[in-house]
């Protein structure tokens, strides 16, 4: 293989990883260590850091950086911050490299913070190796304020990057350790669970109008104004009977920071004549004959 079968095999490889190969890399496709001097000699390769290169024609970028972090150590992923803002995880901006390695590697990195873990999984993003986002919610509870944590899991889990399942099953791999985070993370999960996290409002309202065009359920209208707040509606409101019904599909620490304004208006609704009842996913979905009859009950005492 000549030198410029070299080039056009590295430059191949650089494409698919934002610039940057490995010495390893250039070996594979027949390159040796006097064509790796010649190219950095030349300026043709640049040296990111010990075995790492890159293109030149790639310009300076964080994938980069987080691509050379990783590249020079085949079990280094990306972790903590970097793979939280990697993942697009609410909350977290790009900044210093963090890369997690297998404990007892001693790999170092002049590109990033370096962190030894004894079980880590990891997937591809861009790419880029990284933590799961699983993995990098747990790496992430160890250093990330309990809000800001609450947040990004909340979005995660809305955006379905992640399940309720697999955080507790991975909960229950790190039990017993001295893992950083576990306790944070223990009470932000079981805050989430039975029925205090649902999908999309789109998945809720499908279930709430499913319920309320069972047979025998009593009219409604969908989206109603309420005659003393303009310019807001409820997700149905009874034709026949003073009654709101709602769908209480918020993430759950948008619930705890809107609970007193929930309280207001229900409160106005009351005063109003209506009363309102909320209904969860969880409500909707496992126990909906439960729903209607409870609905076609406060129409009969209203009644």
């Amino acid at each position: 293989m000549t030198s410029m079968d070299v080039d056009r095999a590295i430059a191949g490889i650089a494409r698919r990883q934002h610039g940057v190969f490995s010495h390893a890399q250039v070996g594979v496709v027949g390159g040796t260590d006097r064509i790796i001097h010649s190219r950095l000699a030349s300026g043709r390769w640049l040296l990111l850091a010990p075995a790492v290169y890159a293109l030149p024609s790639h310009p300076a970028s964080w994938h980069r950086n987080l691509m050379a972090s990783v590249i020079g150590e085949s079990m280094a992923v990306v972790g903590g911050t970097s793979a939280a803002a990697l993942h697009g995880l609410t909350g977290f901006r790009r900044g210093r490299a963090t890369v997690v390695v297998p404990r007892g590697s001693n790999h170092r990195s002049p590109l990033a913070v370096v962190s030894e873990r004894s079980d880590f999984r990891s997937t591809v993003v861009d790419a880029i190796p990284v933590l799961t986002v699983c993995d990098t919610l747990y790496n992430v509870a160890a250093t990330t304020t309990g809000a800001t944590l609450a947040i990004a899991l909340d979005d995660a889990l809305q955006d379905r990057a992640v399940t309720l399942v697999e955080l507790q099953e991975r909960y229950l791999d790190f039990a017993g350790s001295r893992r950083r985070g576990l306790v944070l993370m223990r009470r932000l999960l079981a805050a989430r669970s039975h029925d205090a996290f649902v999908p999309p409002s789109s998945t809720l309202e499908r279930l709430l109008y499913g319920v309320l065009d069972l047979p025998g359920m009593p009219r409604y209208q969908a989206q109603a104004p309420l005659p003393w707040a303009p310019g807001t509606r409820v997700d149905a409101m009874l034709l026949d009977a003073p009654v709101i019904v709602e769908g209480d599909g918020r993430r759950w620490h948008t619930r705890v920071a809107d609970f007193e304004r929930d309280r207001e208006r229900d409160r106005a609704a009351a005063v109003h004549g209506y009363r309102t009842v909320r209904y969860t996913w969880d409500d909707l979905r496992r126990q909906p004959d439960r729903v209607a009859a409870e609905i076609r009950a406060l129409v009969m005492a209203a009644a």
